[in-house]
C-alpha cells in the first residue's frame, strides 16, 4: 500500500526521529516533566537535536536532593545558569533546599549563596512563578537577594511559593504584582499580615505557620495574643491548615472577604478561635477538624457553631464528622438555627469513607 513506509535496507543507518522533529515549545514542555534540570541536562546525550535544548528551557528546578556535596551542587547551578540561551525568558523558578550535607549534618552556606545567584539571574529574565523550599526543620532567613531586588521592577511575578523560610519582622518592598501566595511551614511575626505585603493576592494558601517568639511550653498571657483580620476585596481562594502548637491559643483571626469563592480549612488538635464576617459570594467550603485523645471539642462547640454560621451562603459544602459531632456534642443546633438557602450539595467525610448528602 502507499500509505505504508519503506523499510530501510539492512545497510542504512538512517532512521525517521520524529521525536525531534517536533518544536522547541512542545520539547520543553515535555523536558519539563522531568524530576530537576539536572534530569533535563542530561538529555543532552540523546542527540544532536537535544545537545543545547535543556539550556533554553522556560522552567528551571534545582534540587539538592541528587547531590552528595554542596559545592557539587554550587557548581551544577551556576554553570548551568552560565550555559542558558541568554535570549530565552525564564518563565518559572523552582529551588529545593533538601537535604543536609556534612559531619555537622547542616545546609552549607554555598547552597544558599548558589540560590541567591539564581535568584538575581532570575530577576532579569521576566519571571513569573517562584518557588522557594528549605529543608523541612531548618527554618532560614527569607533570601536576601529575594529582599535586596525590588519586587516593583519584577512586574511579571505572579505565583510565590514559600516552605520553610523566616518572614523578615519588617515588610520587605511591595509585592504588588502577586496575586497567588502559598506560605508552607515559615516563621512569621505577630504583627505579619499577608494581604498588606501583597496587596492584590487573589488566592492564598498559609500551611503552619510559626510565630515569632511562641513558645508552647510558656503560659499563653506571656504573649500579644490580637485579633488577626484577613481581608481583602481581590481574594478569591483561601486556604489556611494549623496546628495549634505552633499559635498562640488565644489568637483571633477573622475572615472578611466580599469576593470570596473557595474556603478551605483544616485545624489539627484543639481548633483556634476563628470568625467568618462576611463571604456574601462564598461558592465552596470546606472545613476539617481532628482533635488529640485529650481534647474535648464540647468547648469549643459554640465556636463552630459560628464558624458554620459565617459558611451560609456557600453552594457546595464539606464537613468532617469530627465536626459535626463536636455541634451535636456542644447541643448548640438545638438552640440555635443556621440556615443555608442557596446550599446544593453537603459532603460529609469520613475516616474510611465518604458520604454523600445532596440537596
Amino acid at each position: 500500500m502507499e500509505m505504508e513506509t519503506e523499510r530501510e535496507g539492512p545497510g542504512e543507518q538512517y532512521q525517521a526521529d520524529r521525536l525531534s522533529n517536533l518544536p522547541d515549545a512542545i520539547l520543553h514542555h515535555i523536558l519539563s516533566f522531568l524530576e530537576d534540570t539536572r534530569a533535563a541536562a542530561q538529555t543532552s546525550v540523546l542527540s544532536r537535536r537535544f545537545r543545547f535544548l535543556w539550556t533554553s528551557l522556560p522552567d528551571l528546578c534545582f534540587d539538592t536532593k541528587p547531590f552528595s556535596c554542596p559545592y557539587t551542587f554550587f557548581c551544577f547551578v551556576t554553570s548551568s545558569l552560565a550555559a542558558r540561551d541568554r535570549s530565552c525568558r525564564l518563565g518559572r523558578l523552582r529551588f529545593y533546599i533538601r537535604r543536609r550535607f556534612g559531619h555537622r549534618n547542616d545546609v552549607t552556606e554555598s547552597v544558599y549563596d548558589s540560590r541567591d545567584i539564581a535568584l538575581r539571574y532570575a530577576g532579569t529574565k521576566g519571571l513569573y512563578h517562584l518557588v522557594l523550599h528549605n529543608f523541612p526543620d531548618q527554618s532560614h532567613s527569607l533570601s536576601a537577594a529575594l529582599l535586596d531586588l525590588d519586587l516593583e521592577h519584577w512586574p511579571t511575578l505572579k505565583t510565590l511559593e514559600l516552605a520553610g523560610n523566616r518572614l523578615p519582622p519588617s515588610p520587605p518592598p511591595s509585592f504588588a504584582g502577586i496575586t497567588t501566595l502559598h506560605l508552607e511551614d515559615c516563621v512569621v511575626g505577630q504583627v505579619f499580615d499577608a494581604l498588606e505585603m501583597f496587596p492584590n493576592l487573589a488566592h492564598l494558601c498559609l500551611i503552619n505557620l510559626t510565630v515569632y517568639g511562641y513558645d508552647a511550653d510558656k503560659d499563653c498571657e506571656d504573649y500579644a495574643d490580637g485579633v488577626r483580620v484577613i481581608s481583602g476585596s481581590k481574594l478569591l481562594s483561601l486556604r489556611m491548615e494549623t496546628d495549634l502548637r505552633q499559635c498562640p491559643s488565644h489568637s483571633h483571626i477573622e475572615i472578611s472577604a466580599p469576593n470570596l469563592t473557595v474556603f478551605r480549612y483544616k485545624a489539627f488538635h484543639m481548633f483556634d478561635s476563628l470568625s467568618v464576617i462576611d463571604l456574601p459570594s462564598l461558592q465552596h467550603a470546606q472545613v476539617y477538624f481532628s482533635h488529640a485523645e485529650d481534647e474535648d471539642p464540647e468547648l469549643k462547640a459554640d465556636e463552630f457553631f459560628n464558624l458554620l454560621r459565617g459558611l451560609r451562603n456557600a453552594e457546595f459544602l464539606k464537613l468532617n464528622t469530627e465536626f459535626l459531632q463536636a455541634l451535636l456534642d456542644g447541643d448548640v443546633l438545638e438552640h440555635h438555627k443556621c440556615s443555608f438557602t442557596g446550599l446544593k450539595s453537603l459532603k460529609l467525610l469520613l475516616v474510611l469513607g465518604l458520604v454523600y448528602l445532596q440537596r
